[in-house]
């Protein structure tokens, strides 16, 4: 599983109602891999605010101004106007680099696999059946099972 995938499976984990899975062994995998991922998702979310420091302090105020151009540009319906505020945008060249290679840091962060043992799915159908179906559910859980 991809690290971008961590926080589609803890909200789908949030909707499962462990109180009414009965197989003890199943129901125990599952709060430990809830907890594996936990810590993954822990550590991937420090990583990703690492990257954003380190390739965006020392921009400061920088980052504000830019951000209010863009907003500026976003809405300006004047075609003269938005060429001005993109000229304006363009001018901080350095700060665009910047995010672009905190971007590029971040989409590798989520692109890093990580392992966790898998659940079965035929275990997981059996038990989930008593709850309703909800297929965000199963779409968000389906890096965990074993097919």
């Amino acid at each position: 599983m991809k690290k971008r995938e961590l926080r589609k499976v803890l909200d789908a984990l949030r909707v499962v109602k462990m109180t009414k899975i009965e197989n003890k062994d199943l129901r125990n995998k599952i709060i430990g891999v809830h907890l594996q991922l936990l810590a993954q998702f822990k550590k991937y979310d420090a990583d990703l605010e690492d990257a954003r420091i380190v390739f965006l302090s020392a921009f400061g105020e920088e980052q504000e101004v830019v951000a209010k151009l863009q907003e500026q540009l976003r809405v300006e319906p004047d075609r003269s106007r938005q060429a001005e505020l993109a000229k304006q945008i363009a001018e901080h060249s350095d700060y665009l680099d910047a995010v672009k290679a905190a971007n590029d840091k971040a989409d590798a962060l989520g692109r890093e696999e990580i392992t966790i043992e898998p659940i079965s799915l035929d275990d997981f159908i059996a038990e989930y059946e008593k709850q309703g179906y909800d297929p965000a559910v199963v779409e968000g859980l389906f890096p965990l099972f074993t097919i």
